[in-house]
């Protein structure tokens, strides 16, 4: 049972993961666009800055390494912003899966105690997702409800 419930909830909510997804992709693609637009600046400065101190036979010879080092420079950015943007990624999915998934059990856990079952199936969350404190006193209340309801029925 625990291990279809992991394969299946490979996002716990997808609308909260497509949310962090949209924005990640967002801000890599503002820093791409960034990155490449100050490299062209770049770029132009430099090449204007080489034609107006070097002469001719030398400037062709510098513009091809400002070229080869902005073809490095744009790929270097954009594997980096790659790379950052996978980290994010997994960060948010490990942050989501530490937080929406206890709230989802807390939730279901509620919902039991609320329709009167005052001996839901215990739920333990992991040692390291959020909110185990929480869950361990709903527990704990459950535990005190049920003997309460056994001694307004003996």
């Amino acid at each position: 049972m625990r291990d279809q419930r992991r394969v299946a909830n490979l996002f716990i909510r997808s609308n909260m993961a497509l949310k962090f997804g949209k924005l990640v992709l967002i801000a890599w693609l503002a820093g791409m666009a960034l990155n490449i637009g100050g490299n062209y600046l770049l770029h132009g400065t430099l090449a204007q800055t080489i034609s107006s101190q070097v002469g001719f036979a030398a400037q062709e010879s510098v513009k091809h390494e400002i070229d080869t080092f902005l073809v490095q420079a744009v790929a270097l950015n954009v594997i980096t912003f790659t790379i950052l943007a996978w980290a994010v990624l997994a960060f948010l999915t490990v942050m989501n899966h530490r937080i929406f998934g206890p709230l989802e059990a807390l939730k279901e856990f509620i919902g039991h105690l609320r329709s009167g079952n005052y001996d839901p199936p215990k739920r333990q969350l992991r040692e390291k997702d959020e909110l185990v404190a929480l869950m361990d006193e709903l527990n704990a209340l459950a535990d005190s409800l049920k003997e309460r309801e056994a001694q307004s029925n003996s």
